[in-house]
């Protein structure tokens, strides 16, 4: 039992070494005791790289409009991964396949390898300021579980946007195109958005109001110009939370 809790202890000591430059006291550290509670705070859990995945081999890279988010190189993010928050994390998020990957800092001598996380574990993620979350409750939104970008989060709405690329064949290649999906939640259940007629059933109680500011602020998503698609939005989520 000595034996395995000193190896457990140099497996720990190698791994927060990190570098040859990084120094973590060691006083007081009792054997008998919590090993893995000293690690976090010793080395800080922010610090410990994701070891949990597997290989996944990036596809399409060279085309203008594949399958990733914003772009087909590594993004720079935030990730909340099984009830942890990682700073700085290079993200890649395959639309298509609703999938994230992970440049993968745990292996030091390909220290670009992709790695696929387990989906089930991810909570949440940050790409260029767009708010993913992981839907996977017993209330969905219809085109069913994954990841969807919070575009809204109110105190009696919730606005979400279902990135959808579809693959298409053009010629002798292959292109995946925007056919992003959107849906209103109303603390209930989720509505799908095909435009404001849609927000006008839901809440007829302020129809008029919603129409009256609809025409010096709304934009229309189809135009790229969303900002007034937010002020509409808030606009509505304030009429019906001081009711």
């Amino acid at each position: 039992m000595v034996l395995i809790k000193y190896l457990i202890f140099l497996i720990l000591w190698v791994s927060s070494l990190g570098s040859l430059s990084a120094q973590y006291d060691t006083k007081g550290l009792d054997l008998d005791g919590d090993l893995s509670a000293w690690y976090d705070e010793a080395v800080g859990y922010k610090n410990v790289p994701i070891l949990e995945g597997s290989y996944y081999p990036l596809d399409y890279l060279a085309l203008k409009k594949g399958p990733y988010f914003i772009s087909s190189k590594w993004q720079q993010g935030h990730l909340k991964y099984s009830g942890e928050t990682y700073d700085s994390v290079y993200l890649l998020y395959h639309v298509h396949k609703d999938v994230l990957i992970i440049r993968n800092i745990a292996l030091q001598n390909v220290s670009i390898e992709p790695t696929l996380l387990n989906l089930d574990k991810v909570e949440a993620f940050t790409i260029q300021e767009h708010q993913f979350v992981h839907l996977k409750d017993s209330v969905l939104p219809s085109h069913g579980s994954g990841f969807y970008e919070l575009y809204y989060d109110g105190q009696t709405i919730n606005f979400y946007i279902k990135r959808v690329k579809n693959e298409y064949v053009r010629g002798e290649g292959i292109e995946f195109l925007n056919e992003d999906l959107y849906f209103l939640y109303d603390g209930e259940e989720y509505i799908r958005f095909k435009g404001v007629k849609s927000v006008y059933k839901r809440f007829p109680n302020i129809k008029s109001k919603l129409k009256a500011y609809k025409k010096p602020h709304f934009a229309n998503f189809k135009r790229g110009e969303d900002s007034g698609m937010r002020k509409w939005l808030s606009y509505g989520d304030h009429l019906l939370t001081e009711k």
